[in-house]
């Protein structure tokens, strides 16, 4: 995932779904994780927003809660 990188940096961290779209805007990204569940609109519409505005550099990475009531959907298709 890290193409042979030894030393990832963290360029930056969101709390919320709009927020980490903002953030990918100002700071384009290699690697996103990204919840599935979070403050002010889910994971799954931030992860199509940054993939449709970064999907040459973009690889975005998916959690979810371990919840047994949660329901995996793909975030990109």
């Amino acid at each position: 995932m890290l193409d042979g990188r030894s030393d990832p940096e963290v360029v930056g961290t969101a709390s919320s779904g709009p927020e980490g779209v903002a953030l990918c805007a100002r700071l384009p990204p290699d690697i996103v994780p990204m919840d599935l569940r979070m403050p002010g609109g889910d994971g799954v519409d931030a992860t199509r927003r940054i993939v449709a505005a970064h999907a040459d550099t973009t690889r975005v990475a998916s959690a979810s809660s371990a919840s047994p009531t949660a329901r995996p959907r793909s975030p990109v298709r």
